[in-house]
């Protein structure tokens, strides 16, 4: 309980400043993919930092998605500032064609959990981006709001497990060639016995 103390009290420090430098803050396994939270960064920073984990900005393809994230991090909506500390950016935006929503991943926008009559854009400089509310309000917890690109956020890196292996490396293309020749051989062997 310390250390989410700790971190909630990270995240709110860095909140509303922008910094160099994105902190990985906890990194959990779920259903084949890894989920890190990470700290704050504008829309534009939190996606370049996914792509050099190999990763994008989480997509939510299912409400067991969506509980697992709120079950996993809503503790971070404690918080006495939680408008932005609780507010986690999702990768779902509209920002090519204004109420097509589409998922950074590239995967379908088959599901969603918009809070009432959201996604609404409003505001003086349009909304394109998703947050997820982990305020400990029942009303709020879990739901989608539509939000702008002018605020730092905490966000989710999501990197599907089989990604990490990067068969694009010569070392790896080596070790992969080397194990099926080897594999081959032992089966060719075996079957001329």
């Amino acid at each position: 309980m310390k250390l989410k103390a700790f971190l909630l009290t990270a995240l709110m420090a860095f909140s509303f400043c922008s910094q160099a430098e994105i902190v990985e803050y906890d990194t959990v396994e779920w259903n084949g993919h890894l989920y890190t939270l990470i700290g704050s960064g504008t829309v534009y920073e939190i996606a370049d930092y996914a792509d050099t984990k190999n990763g994008y900005v989480v997509s939510i393809n299912s409400q067991e998605e969506n509980d697992f994230i709120v079950d996993t991090w809503s503790s971070i909506g404690s918080s006495p500032n939680a408008y932005i500390t609780a507010s986690l950016l999702i990768g779902a935006n509209d920002a090519m064609t204004e109420g097509v929503w589409a998922w950074d991943s590239g995967e379908t926008f088959s599901y969603d959990n918009w809070r009432g009559a959201e996604p609404n854009d409003g505001g003086d400089y349009g909304e394109d981006y998703a947050i997820m509310y982990l305020q400990e309000d029942p009303d709020l917890l879990g739901q989608w709001n539509d939000v702008s690109d002018l605020y730092n956020r905490i966000s989710i890196v999501e990197v599907e497990m089989l990604s990490l292996v990067d068969v694009n490396t010569p070392l790896a293309f080596g070790a992969f060639l080397l194990a099926w020749l080897f594999g081959r051989r032992t089966l060719t062997e075996k079957q001329d016995r």
